[in-house]
């Protein structure tokens, strides 16, 4: 898929840009994020949008 064409979908695949111990770090700033959401929740609530 060309350039153009991924920005007119709303996103850019960059293959290899940045390799696993790269990404491990903003991923597990985002579980904790999600997690803290998820604790703060309302009860009754089965589903929270971060």
């Amino acid at each position: 898929m060309f350039f153009d064409e991924q920005l007119s979908r709303g996103f850019v695949l960059l293959p290899r840009l940045l390799d696993a111990a790269e990404t491990a770090a903003p991923g597990e700033v985002a579980e904790a994020v999600l997690a803290h959401t998820d604790k703060r929740t309302p009860e009754g609530v089965a589903d929270a949008t971060t």
